[in-house]
């Protein structure tokens, strides 16, 4: 920041610092509202499923014992 040397120079400096406040407090409100709802139980384990479901080794894991289940039930 520059130095301020006047009062139109410190009104214009307050004014932007207090628009930077505002900003930061509401992007501080909304970042605190989507971890609540990160930690909310049915999130938490939508989010845990989709990280099972969507692993490589999970797919690969289902298909062997699909193709296990298959050959035994036969």
């Amino acid at each position: 920041m520059q130095d301020i040397t006047s009062v139109a120079s410190l009104k214009n400096a307050i004014q932007v610092l207090e628009s930077e406040h505002i900003l930061k407090r509401q992007l501080l409100k909304e970042q605190f509202y989507h971890t609540c709802e990160g930690f909310k139980p049915v999130n938490l384990f939508r989010s845990t499923l989709n990280d099972i479901t969507s692993s490589p080794y999970f797919t690969v894991n289902s298909l062997f014992n699909i193709i296990g289940l298959v050959s035994v039930t036969k």
